[in-house]
């Protein structure tokens, strides 16, 4: 009996058996995990598949890269992963045509290469997680300056590429890559990303000399 908690209305009977209600519930219950369980076999069977058929391995960036795009869009369709090696793949094909910025860039595919090895493994293996050489492929663009590398990114990554007026990027980096000097907007992204990281390195590279020498 289900009582009314309002003045002046019936009660209601219901001729509900709780003892039947608890069984259908488990039943129903035991069949939920009957579906998880076939479920959780079947991405298993289906990731021991991939596991078994070797990735190629090649000893240019560029291609190993671009099997790389092919091989997650067959085994997983995972957009992290996707999005990371876009972002690679942007760095290693776009040409750059002023020397001192080529220099800069040629510095950050170098250090790039080390997320190449764990973008391999992962995929490889199935595993839907962070690599662990993620800080490489984070880009150190500081906070005030977050809008306007938005606006890049979004014409670089948007589908419709626009004109980006960079601002205060310009000279923020300026003592190490010249923007100016930027034929595309590939090159002058990817000449952006690459100036973060140099600047970040020399940032880094000070601070720890600062130190040595207080010590």
């Amino acid at each position: 009996m289900l009582y009314s908690n309002t003045k002046g209305m019936d009660s209601i009977i219901l001729d509900i058996s709780f003892s039947e209600l608890i069984t259908f519930a488990e039943k129903r219950y035991n069949y939920l995990q009957v579906l998880v369980g076939e479920i959780g076999k079947q991405i298993s069977q289906y990731n021991r598949s991939w596991k078994e058929r070797q990735i190629p391995k090649v000893d240019a960036p560029l291609k190993q890269i671009e099997i790389l795009i092919e091989e997650n869009e067959k085994r997983l369709q995972n957009d992290y992963y996707k999005y990371e090696l876009q972002k690679l793949h942007i760095v290693f094909c776009t040409s750059i045509h002023n020397m001192r910025n080529n220099e800069v860039v040629q510095a950050y595919r170098n250090a790039l290469l080390n997320a190449i090895p764990d973008l391999f493994e992962n995929i490889q293996e199935m595993r839907l997680e962070e690599i662990h050489s993620q800080y490489l492929l984070d880009i150190d663009c500081p906070p005030e300056y977050h809008y306007s590398f938005s606006k890049l990114s979004e014409a670089m990554y948007g589908g419709v590429p626009f004109i980006v007026t960079l601002g205060g990027i310009i000279d923020y980096l300026a003592d190490v890559v010249d923007l100016l000097d930027c034929i595309s907007l590939q090159e002058k992204y990817v000449v952006t990303i690459a100036g973060f990281y140099m600047r970040k390195k020399i940032e880094m590279s000070k601070l720890a000399n600062e130190s040595s020498e207080r010590n």
